[in-house]
């Protein structure tokens, strides 16, 4: 494994050559960077920064590994630079692109008027498609030329760009724009290249098929979409949201799963509300992989990450402490996951809850133990706030007594409040279905964290345990004998 430093800027685009012997990192200042895999060495720089005041909107690079192209903008104006990674060079500038104030002004200039969200190469490196605030575009990276829209006739009946034969002649791409009046948020062109899938803020996946199609398949969706993703056999398409992942039947257009990502029981993922940064499919078409951010809120993803450091000193310093003491490294691989594994952790109330812990355990080893604090430090952050709503299949069904008018509120009145949790129909007399926890705050509840306060102070606890432990390194080294401190 090799750890890549970028020196001064933040990275932007990464793409590996097809032999997976090279790697390109397109800075966010539009400097591109070619490293050779094995050494993780530089092999080349091409690019310059860009002009002050402008920023890096997006980026791409060819499957063969021949063109990057970066778009630059601020404000007003924009343009897509072309490089030639062989000659190190502009190839081709599109701009600059003033951004017109009416409708008027858009429909008269022709050419996309917005700098691209996002930027994708057909897989012969000829062409590459954008998306940006009005649909999306073809871009002849040969000619240098964006093309505008036109009628679905003369889009038919002219050759494609990704044609082996119109590369030959190298004849201008049709002239073809789709408008979508919605930022395009994603596109993925199909291994063939025949077919482009982008997804638009209006809460739209659209399915192109730049050949034969005058108009795109729509999946329609119930959010803003923002990533997506296409299955390897082409039967199945992806969407995500901010709190959702749809999976689509591309043949029928029906939605075969919603995945959700609203912190409930059958989530797809524990991390709540967050945005998600990519989505892909396995080589088999049998899995998704998704890529989600921290946490949104400073407070609790600065906590949860503080006491993810803690966490790595934590464990390694305790078994340099044993390791220390003992007089070579087989024992200590022998005794430190007996001594983590069923001492530590079988006590730190995760494997056991506190309340079932034996009372001869419970009141002085589950306090000493450093897991407990641990533990503590990374649940309280996440789940304390969060609101449970409990599928149909989770409810717990109550029966009422009979021969009265009982609600199922007042009756579950004093139970919710001893107990936690929430019936779904408080006014209904016939029937009563009960949830376990109405917030994170009751599920917390059940491993001895009862105040929101409890989160900080176990990373300072956790903290403590750090600084005890390195302390206790050293002090077993030095009650070593000098027989068993000499190097072997």
């Amino acid at each position: 494994m090799h750890i890549l430093q970028n020196k001064s800027n933040s990275v932007h685009t990464v793409a590996f050559s097809q032999d997976s012997r090279r790697l390109a990192v397109v800075s966010s200042d539009g400097v591109t960077t070619f490293r050779r895999v094995s050494t993780g060495k530089v092999i080349a720089t091409i690019g310059q920064s860009i002009r002050t005041g402008f920023s890096l909107s997006c980026a791409a690079v060819s499957p063969d590994f021949r063109y990057v192209v970066t778009v630059e903008h601020d404000l007003n104006q924009w343009g897509i630079r072309i490089w030639n990674t062989e000659t190190g060079s502009t190839e081709h500038f599109l701009g600059w692109y003033e951004l017109p104030d009416t409708e008027e002004s858009k429909t008269a200039k022709g050419p996309p008027y917005s700098p691209p969200r996002a930027l994708t190469f057909l897989t012969n490196s000829r062409a590459l498609v954008g998306g940006n605030e009005y649909g999306i575009f073809i871009c002849d990276v040969l000619g240098g030329t964006i093309q505008n829209r036109s009628s679905s006739t003369s889009r038919a009946s002219q050759k494609a760009p990704w044609d082996e034969e119109s590369r030959e002649e190298d004849t201008k791409l049709p002239p073809w724009y789709e408008y979508t009046y919605h930022w395009v948020d994603g596109l993925q062109v199909s291994p063939d290249s025949e077919t482009v899938a982008y997804l638009t803020k209006r809460g739209k996946a659209y399915l192109y098929d730049l050949k034969n199609s005058d108009e795109p398949r729509i999946f329609e969706s119930w959010t803003a979409p923002g990533r997506v993703a296409i299955s390897p056999d082409w039967r199945l398409l992806v969407t995500t949201s901010w709190n959702n992942i749809v999976i689509w039947e591309i043949s029928t257009n029906h939605i075969v799963k919603v995945l959700h990502n609203n912190f409930s029981v059958g989530s797809w993922v524990s991390s709540g509300d967050q945005p998600i940064q990519a989505v892909m499919f396995s080589p088999d078409s049998k899995h998704v992989f998704v890529l989600s951010g921290f946490h949104v809120k400073a407070s609790v993803s600065g906590q949860f990450y503080l006491q993810m450091i803690l966490c790595e000193f934590l464990y390694r310093s305790i078994g340099q402490a044993i390791a220390a003491y003992l007089p070579n490294d087989y024992f200590a691989a022998l005794t430190n996951p007996i001594f983590i594994g069923a001492g530590l952790i079988s006590f730190c109330g995760v494997v056991v809850p506190y309340s079932q812990i034996q009372a001869f355990w419970r009141y002085w080893i589950y306090y000493l133990d450093p897991f407990t604090y641990l533990i503590g430090g990374l649940l309280e952050p996440i789940a304390w706030d969060v609101q449970v709503e409990c599928k149909p299949a989770e409810l717990a069904d109550i029966p009422l007594p009979t021969g009265n008018s009982t609600t199922c509120g007042s009756y579950m009145k004093e139970f919710i409040a001893s107990n936690g949790g929430y019936v779904a129909d408080p006014e209904s007399s016939s029937q009563c279905y009960h949830c376990a926890y109405a917030t994170g705050a009751e599920y917390v509840k059940k491993f001895n964290i009862d105040q929101k306060y409890y989160g900080w102070r176990d990373v300072g606890i956790t903290a403590l345990f750090c600084l005890s432990s390195y302390a206790f390194v050293l002090l077993m080294m030095k009650l070593r004998s000098k027989a068993t401190q000499k190097a072997e």
